[in-house]
């Protein structure tokens, strides 16, 4: 059953994509606008969970906006900030002045509701598909080029970049490091799974049914370390976001 369903997604992307390049300019900002619009919602409805206004969907979570778990959350409103954020640097391109302030009222949004999910990749994502939008709008490879023109500035350069990613990296890891090495523990388990079924995988919904009788397995036969059975549990997800 998984061979029509690919089949299908790789149809409705391909018509999606040659549907997009014949549409009007103005059809399509009315559906970049309904993205932004739905994105500008549910950070309101997480940011009404952040200072309990109302109440959300999983008790051991501050904030989940409509789903079950701030992972989703994160990754839902992540997916439209480059576009909200590229509509505010490339607005002298748009006529349209209701997009641009409802683009920019969804970026503060984000920058207030974001740090609060505690969500690392969520935060590594927005950084990289802001700093891309950033690259290019201002044009900061000819400022690089410009002023980083000599074999020490680069030198220089390289090692600070290097040295900012593995800091923050170590930062990062420090702030949840059991949700770090349980993760890891998930994808161990989960690469087992994968080559079970690399093609099409295991069915739609069975992740949380297979995983963890994969995972109880792997105890069994390995006996696992006791930092792995500490940060092992009920695994719903594969947090491969």
């Amino acid at each position: 059953p998984q061979i029509p369903l690919l089949i299908l997604i790789i149809f409705l992307f391909y018509t999606w994509s040659c549907l997009i390049k014949k549409l009007d300019k103005e059809i399509v900002k009315v559906i970049v606008s309904t993205f932004i619009f739905f994105g500008v919602v549910e950070v309101l409805f997480g940011v009404s969970q952040l200072y309990n206004i109302i109440p959300n969907n999983n008790s051991y979570f501050k904030i989940t906006g409509h789903f079950q778990n701030p992972d989703h959350f994160a990754g839902f409103i992540l997916s439209i900030a480059p576009l909200t954020l590229g509509v505010c640097l490339f607005h002298k391109s748009l006529k349209s002045k209701t997009l641009i302030r409802l683009s920019f009222i969804y970026n503060v949004l984000v920058l207030i509701i974001l740090p609060s999910t505690k969500i690392r990749s969520a935060w590594l994502a927005i950084l990289v598909g802001s700093l891309f939008l950033l690259y290019h709008r201002f044009d900061i490879k000819f400022y690089l080029t410009k002023y980083i023109n000599t074999i020490p500035k680069k030198t220089v350069a390289i090692v600070t970049i290097f040295s900012l990613i593995i800091s923050g990296s170590i930062a990062l890891y420090k702030m949840k490091p059991d949700s770090a090495f349980g993760r890891l523990l998930i994808w161990k388990v989960t690469i087992d799974l994968i080559q079970e079924k690399p093609l099409f995988g295991h069915g739609i919904n069975q992740f949380k049914t297979k995983y963890n009788l994969a995972q109880a397995e792997y105890f069994t036969l390995n006996d696992g370390t006791e930092r792995e059975r500490l940060v092992a549990g009920n695994v719903e997800h594969a947090h491969n976001e």
